[in-house]
């Protein structure tokens, strides 16, 4: 064929075929570093790429970038360009696939800037359609001022860097317990029912979405519902033994977290997924501070409150766990302890959420106890809840204190 003077060559762009040259980053091949000011530069293979970005106060916003050139575009087609980012530090970057000169037109403007959170990937993703394509496109990730916004001085690395292109828009699912809701396009955003009232387990990214929010979606999303979380205090105390420290005792309370979801399957990785804990100060605070409620929330202004979180359970069928002060002095022996069990629900996209132990059947609210009070209650008539070692039941007379 003879090409034809001043008509554009159609290009030919292959549904879902990568657009991007060398994305598996061998080598310095397809990526100009002319002028990008990118430090220590390195080209790790597997499909990720890892160099130093100075801090900005001002500027422009691709004063420092990561840029393929060359790129040829077809019209009448969607594309969906992706990116992952880990910075050392929290940050705004901005994608843009945009003409290479002339007007530098932004093909996927209204979708170009992102933040990243310190040490965590951060997928971007953004779909877009070209109507009428241009000779030639740049492929560029901007690090410099973006918008408006300062940056400190980073280590970045860069993987999953995409861009392909498809005759129709390309959708992803969102599932929730098992049903498909809704499709959204590649990068674009998905506002969650309000029905679960601790929002949606991701049982991709492993994450809980809050209910009644927006999520970002990059792929196909798989939601679990989690219709309730509780926490369950029981209404008792032990006693903790170490029989050779010089301060042997110590009391523990025992709490269980139960999950409610959509998908049971996902019951145990939801349950882990929440952080369990037991707060545990004296009642002499408490009554001190009767106008701060006892919570996660309040404790700077309560005074001293150990907050124990939970590391693992005493029991994975019943999600139990426990929480101990030891080495609690002979002064305090009939002092009382006040513990009060809790559930964070860590959200993703949203501030953390506190479930709290509240009354029922052998269940508190919380829980007040001396070890004083428990060591009478285990010696009882002599019987010593059937220990036989009599050092222990030396331990547990020395604990009682009689007025």
């Amino acid at each position: 064929d003879v090409p034809v003077p001043g008509k554009k060559e159609e290009t030919t762009i292959e549904d879902g075929k990568e657009i991007l040259k060398n994305v598996e980053f061998s080598n310095g091949n397809s990526w100009g570093m002319d002028y990008c000011n990118l430090d220590n530069v390195t080209y790790m293979g597997a499909g990720k790429i890892k160099f130093g970005v100075k801090a900005y106060d001002s500027g422009e916003n691709h004063t420092s970038q990561l840029k393929q050139t060359g790129i040829k575009l077809a019209s009448n087609k969607w594309y969906v360009a992706t990116v992952t980012v880990k910075s050392s530090v929290a940050r705004k970057l901005e994608l843009l696939v945009q003409e290479n000169g002339d007007g530098w037109k932004v093909e996927n403007k209204g979708n170009t800037i992102f933040k990243t959170k310190a040490n965590e990937d951060t997928t971007f993703t953004t779909t877009f359609k070209v109507e009428t394509a241009a000779n030639e496109y740049l492929f560029g990730l901007m690090l410099g001022y973006v918008d408006n916004t300062k940056s400190d001085a980073a280590e970045i690395t860069v993987s999953n860097v995409s861009l392909k292109g498809y005759a129709n828009k390309p959708t992803k699912n969102v599932t929730i317990d098992g049903n498909v809701k809704g499709t959204v396009a590649p990068g674009n955003t998905y506002k969650l029912p309000t029905e679960a009232k601790y929002g949606y387990y991701d049982t991709v990214n492993k994450v809980i979405y809050k209910a009644d929010s927006e999520i970002t979606v990059n792929d196909d999303v798989d939601l679990v519902s989690i219709t309730d979380v509780s926490v369950k205090m029981y209404n008792g105390a032990a006693i903790r033994i170490k029989a050779d420290e010089e301060t042997p005792g110590g009391i523990r309370f025992k709490a269980s977290v139960d999950v409610t979801c959509g998908v049971a399957e996902y019951k145990n990785e939801i349950t882990n997924k929440v952080q369990a804990g037991t707060l545990i100060t004296t009642k002499d605070i408490l009554d001190a501070k009767k106008d701060v409620e006892y919570k996660v929330e309040n404790v700077n202004n309560i005074g001293k409150v150990l907050d124990v979180k939970n590391t693992g359970w005493l029991d994975e069928r019943t999600h139990s766990y426990s929480a101990s002060l030891i080495k609690i002095v002979k002064a305090n022996y009939n002092r009382y302890f006040v513990a009060k069990a809790y559930v964070k629900v860590p959200y993703d996209n949203a501030a953390s959420e506190y479930v709290y132990s509240a009354d029922g059947d052998s269940y508190a609210n919380s829980v007040e106890r001396s070890i004083s009070d428990v060591a009478k209650a285990i010696k009882g008539n002599g019987e010593y809840d059937g220990i036989t070692n009599n050092t222990i039941k030396s331990l547990i007379d020395s604990f009682i204190v009689t007025k």
